[in-house]
């Protein structure tokens, strides 16, 4: 069977709020120094300095939170779950519907007001962790219907059926 791609996507820009407030913050402090609505009492060229490095501070908290964000991508196909990292050194991780033996999802108060969480699938030999998420249950529901698909798929070849057991959620 040919594998096909049923979801890609990468951690949420939700989860990097604290630096996408951050980088508002500065660049309100730089116009604010612009327009001289901040009163000061600085020399003109030390003024601009710390409006400079204000609109520059803006600037390395938003490329930072990017950087971040789009240095992991996740794709579930239908026949495994893959973890992409890096830019320039890709490191590439995946694990087969067959070997999970469970999965957990984590979401703290926060992460379940802004509907964002972490998925740990785990094999028993190595775990992946799907951080920051949006919408994991949703996901969640993917991968429990993807391993349940494998592991009928292969109890039938073994000639026994799948039992209730076998999936740890209900069918």
């Amino acid at each position: 069977m040919d594998e096909k791609i049923l979801w890609i996507g990468r951690r949420s820009r939700k989860s990097f709020l604290k630096y996408y407030f951050s980088a508002v913050v500065f660049f309100v402090l730089t116009v604010a120094m612009l327009i001289n609505i901040i009163p000061n009492f600085l020399p003109e060229t030390l003024d601009n300095m710390i409006t400079y490095a204000l609109f520059f501070l803006g600037v390395i908290f938003l490329l930072v939170a990017e950087v971040k964000r789009l240095i992991v991508k996740y794709i579930i196909t239908n026949e495994r779950i893959i973890e992409n990292r890096g830019i320039f050194n890709i490191t590439h991780d995946s694990i087969p519907y067959e070997m999970i033996e469970k999965m957990v999802l984590n979401q703290s108060l926060i992460k379940r007001i802004l509907k964002i969480g972490d998925m740990i699938v785990d094999t028993g030999e190595k775990q992946l962790v799907l951080e920051s998420l949006d919408n994991p249950q949703k996901i969640e529901d993917l991968i429990y219907k993807m391993r349940e698909d494998a592991w009928k798929e292969r109890y039938i070849e073994r000639g026994r059926p799948p039992s209730n057991e076998d999936f740890g959620k209900p069918i």
